[in-house]
């Protein structure tokens, strides 16, 4: 839920939700927490990235940084490349992780 609050407050351009949103996702982080359990814990970690981002927050290359890890880790496990690729290009965050690495 914290990833769609993000990416809402960011549509309608409401930074200040934004901002509460992802600090206390980082916080949490940044506390030995973890994403264990979040149904898509790639999609919490490109919202903050997104945040960041556009804030210009240093953060944002640390995040980006640890969410690709962690693409690279679920793709890994895929025997063949139509597979791995499926994988990514099917769900626009990991895509757009993907392309925020190659460019």
């Amino acid at each position: 839920p914290m990833a769609g609050m993000i990416e809402s407050a960011l549509c309608i351009n409401d930074l200040e939700t934004a901002r509460w949103a992802s600090d206390t996702i980082l916080t949490h982080l940044d506390d030995e927490g973890s994403l264990d359990g979040a149904e898509e814990p790639l999609r919490v970690y490109y919202a903050c990235y997104r945040y960041l981002y556009q804030e210009k927050d240093p953060r944002a290359q640390q995040i980006l940084e640890k969410a690709n890890q962690m693409l690279d880790t679920q793709v890994s496990r895929f025997k063949d490349e139509r597979s791995r690729k499926l994988f990514v290009e099917n769900f626009p965050w990991r895509r757009a992780l993907r392309d925020v690495t190659r460019t």
